[in-house]
C-alpha cells in the first residue's frame, strides 16, 4: 500500500509497503502483513532510502544500512539500529516476526557479553526456544 504524499509529508510518515530484493544478499522480501518492510528478512540490511521521515524516500544517500546492535523496547519489541556503510547515518527499526533469528542472534553475540545477552533475553522470551539454547534465560533465583 502506498499513501500518495499529504501536505504533511516533510514531517509526518509516509505509509510504503512493498515487497523488495535485497540490495546485500538478493532475497525476496514480501509485503509486511501489520506494518512496513524496510528491511530484509533474511540479512537484515535496509537501504538508506529516507530522509528526514519515514517512507519519504528523499534521502540521495541510497547507502547499505547495516545491522549493528539488537535492543529491546519495553513497548515495541526487538529494535534493530543500523549504520548507513556510506554516510554513516544511524536509525533504529522495529525487527519484524519474520526476520532471520539466527542473524539476529548473531549480531546480539558480536555486539553485547553474555549479561547484555540475558538481559535482552529476559525482556524478550523470542529466543528462548530450543532452536537458540544458548540464549534461553534460566531463572537464578532458588526456590524457597
Amino acid at each position: 500500500m502506498i499513501k500518495t504524499p499529504g501536505p504533511f509529508a516533510g514531517t509526518h510518515p509516509v505509509t510504503v509497503n512493498e515487497g523488495f530484493k535485497c540490495k546485500k544478499c538478493g532475497k525476496l522480501n514480501p509485503k509486511a502483513e501489520k506494518t512496513c518492510r524496510d528491511h530484509c528478512i533474511g540479512c537484515l540490511y535496509s537501504l538508506h532510502v529516507d530522509k528526514s521521515v519515514p517512507g519519504d524516500r528523499a534521502s540521495v544517500c541510497l547507502g547499505l544500512m547495516e545491522p549493528v546492535r539488537i535492543d529491546h523496547n519495553s513497548k515495541k519489541g526487538l529494535m534493530i539500529s543500523y549504520v548507513c556503510t556510506v554516510c554513516g547515518k544511524e536509525k533504529t527499526n522495529k525487527a519484524a516476526q519474520d526476520d532471520n533469528t539466527d542473524v539476529i542472534a548473531r549480531i546480539m553475540a558480536r555486539q553485547n557479553t553474555t549479561h547484555e545477552l540475558q538481559r535482552v533475553c529476559l525482556k524478550s522470551n523470542r529466543f528462548a526456544t530450543a532452536k537458540h539454547p544458548n540464549l534461553q534465560c534460566k531463572n537464578k533465583r532458588k526456590k524457597s
